[in-house]
């Protein structure tokens, strides 16, 4: 395996940081979590937000003029799915077919909001065994990707 593909491996490097020990009086060990933890947000919010405006900028441009081609991911509930650099991205589109929004995109770019508005919970909650995957939200030219590990 080489370095990049490393690199990608998203969810190992977030579990790992946030199972580091918890800092009680120790500011080292305060500041070596954190470090930790905001240096792996940093590299998935850079590669999830530059992959997501490339996907939304070729969306509708035909796959030989795509300059990336993501892997196709099933699924019909909110939207697209696409996998690229180890990161599956829900595109929120409630015009999927079959799919529950009944065409409405704005009820598809809620209900991914409200995703990560609950997975951000659960992770305040810290239970001890409860994970949650490393993920942001990507808002552009009208919408609305959530970039998950």
């Amino acid at each position: 395996m080489d370095e990049r593909e490393d690199f990608h491996r998203w969810n190992e490097r977030f579990q790992a940081a946030l199972e580091l020990p918890e800092p009680h009086d120790c500011s080292a060990t305060r500041l070596e979590k954190y470090e930790a933890i905001t240096s792996v947000q940093r590299d998935f919010l850079s590669v999830a937000s530059t992959a997501a405006r490339t996907l939304i900028s070729e969306l509708f441009l035909p796959a030989e003029r795509k300059s990336v081609v993501p892997r196709q991911v099933g699924g019909i509930a909110g939207g697209r799915k696409l996998e690229l650099h180890g990161i599956l991205f829900k595109l929120a589109d409630g015009r999927v077919a079959r799919g529950p929004y009944q065409g409405d995109d704005e009820a598809a770019a809620k209900a991914l909001a409200h995703e990560l508005k609950s997975a951000d919970q659960i992770l305040k909650c810290g239970i001890g065994g409860v994970h949650v995957a490393l993920q942001c939200r990507v808002d552009f030219r009208g919408f609305r990707v959530l970039a998950q590990a």
